[in-house]
């Protein structure tokens, strides 16, 4: 068996937060049979480059894209999304699970989106 390979990353997965299901409610289209359950079901995982010291600096420095893109991904009408996009609203709707290990299981080439990469 040859050794995993790993990845130069870290995973951030966002896990929505009982503030968030209750956000959700107050979009159109909700669905009110949504549980948190569900929404934790299958998260978001965000590749970030390796972090040398303070996630939690990193997060403050970079949550504003992350959580534009969760709330997006919910409800693009934008004047539906809270009014407050602090760092304290992000950490009131997310609970942030670090994986400071990532390994590529797959054996092809990682296809990325091409829309606004900036790197």
């Amino acid at each position: 068996m040859r050794p995993l390979r790993e990845v130069n990353r870290y995973a951030v997965t966002l896990l929505p937060t009982e503030d968030y299901l209750r956000w959700t409610m107050e979009c159109p289209d909700a669905d009110p049979h949504t549980t948190l359950e569900d929404l934790r079901d299958d998260p978001t995982v965000y590749l970030v480059p390796e972090i040398e010291g303070d996630m939690d600096r990193y997060l403050r420095r970079n949550y504003k894209r992350m959580l534009a893109d969760e709330l997006y991904a919910w409800c693009t009408d934008e004047n539906y999304w809270p009014k407050d996009l602090s760092y304290r609203t992000f950490c009131k709707l997310f609970h942030v699970q670090l994986s400071s290990i990532v390994y590529d299981l797959a054996s092809g080439p990682i296809d990325k989106d091409d829309r606004d990469d900036d790197e």
